[in-house]
């Protein structure tokens, strides 16, 4: 999303995270998106591995128990 809203915030409150803590995870989506878009525009092409791992993580999630 683009932006975040009051409703948004208040539910992350609300699940034990900080105001510092919600803007952490802010930068780090906003820093992602800049060299996401950074090595798209110079025409990099993701190595199978990282592809193969990124299908995996997006499946199971980081929790390598499962």
């Amino acid at each position: 999303p683009s932006t975040i809203c009051e409703a948004d915030k208040q539910a992350v409150h609300s699940a034990g995270f900080s105001e510092e803590e919600l803007k952490d995870a802010i930068a780090v989506c906003a820093a992602f998106n800049l060299f996401n878009r950074i090595v798209e525009g110079h025409g990099v092409a993701p190595h199978a591995d990282y592809t193969m791992a990124a299908k995996m993580i997006n499946t199971h999630g980081y929790d390598r128990r499962r």
